[in-house]
Formats: C-alpha cells, sequence, structure tokens
C-alpha cells in the first residue's frame, strides 16, 4: 500500500464540510489522504447545485437540523451521528490514482470499497443485515442466480433494454457501477435515490450502500464517500418541500433503494476500508 495520510475530524456538519477546500487545496503538499468525519448535530446537506427550494427550511429549523450546501454534486443527504460512515479521500493531481475523465475517476474508489464489505463477509461479519456471510465474500449462489446468470440489481436495464456501457462490475457480495448515472424520480433530489459512477450496491438485493461524489480542481479531487450504517429514508423525505402526496410517494418508492451495514459494524467497516486502500 503507498502512504496514506489518516485524519480524523468531528464537529458539526457545516465546519466538517467548510474544511473540504482546505484537504483540496493542500493535496500537492500532503499528497494522499483519508479523512473520518464524525459529526455531532444533524443536516440536511445539499448537493453543489441542488436548489435550497427541495428542502422545508422552516421545518429543519423548528426540528434542529441546519441545512448545509457541499462542495460537491448530487442530491441531499441527511447527515446525523450513526447514520453513516463519512470518508473524505483526496487525491493529488498526477497521483497514479488520479484520472482525468470523471465518469471513472471514481471506479477506484468503489473497489475499494467493494473489497472491504466483501472482506468483512467473508471474515464472517454480515455487512449488510439480514444478509448471511458466505465464503469468499459472495451472497448466495457466488454472485449468480443458480442458472449462472447474474442478478439484476435496481438500476440495471431491464429485459429487453440495451446494455449500459461499462455497468456492474460484480466483485465479492457487492457491485461497483462503472455506468453512466442511473437516475430514477427521486434521484434529482436524494442522493440513494440513484447510482452513479463508483458507486457500490449489493449484489444479492440491488439497495445501494455507498454512495460517492466528488470535488475537482487543479490540486487533485476529493471524493466524498457516505457508507450507509441505516437507512431510514423517512427522516429525509419529511425534512423535504413536498405534499403530503408526494411524501407518502417517496416513502414508498425509496423504502428499497438504498441499505445499511449496520451500525456496530462503523469500527470494522473504517479498517477494512483502510487495508483495501491500494
Amino acid at each position: 500500500m503507498e502512504r496514506w495520510e489518516l485524519r480524523r475530524a468531528r464537529g458539526k456538519v457545516r465546519e466538517l464540510h467548510e474544511g473540504l477546500p482546505v484537504r483540496l487545496a493542500t493535496a500537492a503538499q500532503v499528497g494522499r489522504s483519508v479523512t473520518f468525519l464524525e459529526p455531532v448535530d444533524r443536516a440536511v446537506v445539499l448537493g453543489s447545485s441542488q436548489p435550497l427550494a427541495h428542502v422545508d427550511a422552516s421545518l429543519c429549523a423548528a426540528r434542529g437540523v441546519d441545512v448545509v450546501r457541499r462542495n460537491s454534486g448530487g442530491g441531499a443527504v441527511l447527515v446525523e451521528p450513526g447514520s453513516l460512515l463519512w470518508v473524505d479521500v483526496v487525491v493529488p493531481a498526477g497521483d497514479p490514482l488520479w484520472c482525468p475523465d470523471v465518469g471513472r475517476a471514481a471506479w477506484w474508489l468503489g473497489d475499494v470499497w467493494a473489497a472491504a464489505l466483501s472482506g468483512l463477509a467473508a471474515a464472517g461479519e454480515p455487512p449488510v443485515p439480514g444478509e448471511p456471510p458466505v465464503p469468499g465474500g459472495f451472497d448466495a449462489g457466488g454472485g449468480f442466480s443458480a442458472a449462472g446468470e447474474p442478478p439484476v440489481p435496481r438500476g440495471l436495464p431491464a429485459a429487453g433494454e440495451p446494455p449500459v456501457p461499462g455497468g456492474f462490475n460484480a466483485g465479492g457480495g457487492f457491485s461497483v457501477w462503472r455506468g453512466p448515472m442511473r437516475r430514477t424520480e427521486w434521484s434529482a433530489t436524494i442522493c440513494f435515490a440513484g447510482i452513479g459512477a463508483g458507486e457500490v450496491v449489493s449484489i444479492k438485493s440491488g439497495a445501494k450502500v455507498v454512495g460517492v461524489s466528488q470535488r475537482r480542481s487543479r490540486q487533485g479531487a476529493v471524493f466524498q464517500c457516505a457508507c450507509l450504517l441505516r437507512w431510514e429514508p423517512t427522516s429525509l423525505v419529511e425534512l423535504l418541500a413536498l405534499s403530503a402526496a408526494e411524501r407518502t410517494h417517496a416513502i414508498s418508492d425509496l423504502a428499497e433503494v438504498a441499505t445499511g451495514i449496520g451500525h456496530e459494524m462503523a469500527g470494522r467497516a473504517e479498517a477494512a476500508f483502510v487495508q483495501s486502500l491500494p
């Protein structure tokens, strides 16, 4: 493994996001770095270009939930203690891991997450509640059906649709998406409702487990990773500017698009992630 600067930061969500430009600006001097971020408050975090109108600001204020805009793209994420494993990964420009193609830049990072989570399963730790570990880190059938055909996770083309170039790359019990953004009715509003390049899903259920967004400059790239510990879409949907009917519809649609690995797995997942770094 190459040298990685490992850091940990704890604080309010807004303050932790404000540190991203500094991490990016010092990429050339520091080199590769991984920062584990621990929030102490609750915040709806919007993507860099996401309209503020997507959020019910008055309701958020009444419930003590901050509204923060991150420097990387994508939809909203509800960040609160114990909800996700938040990791910022910095790669300086010119590094062997640096890729000028934005669509391919996070592929290697998705592979790291897939290897880390599959390694936990191989060690007998089920990284997705309800899915038993199988030797080798694969779900039942080695990640494939009895007929030898790969299962179809959510986001893959339906029967009769042309395959997406790149598509999913099966690795252990998890898949890394290498195709273009897979959009849904809610993906422009909610991060975990869509699947982007380098993101990770469970092969068995197709549910998204790790979301990745990036911010790039001449100094390098920062990849902001969110590995879900739990998925409770109602908590986020209630804070969005939606009608009662839209909320009901969203909660139903989003119930199974993502899944968490369990709060008790946070420490082991961190260690496995670091061990899987190139």
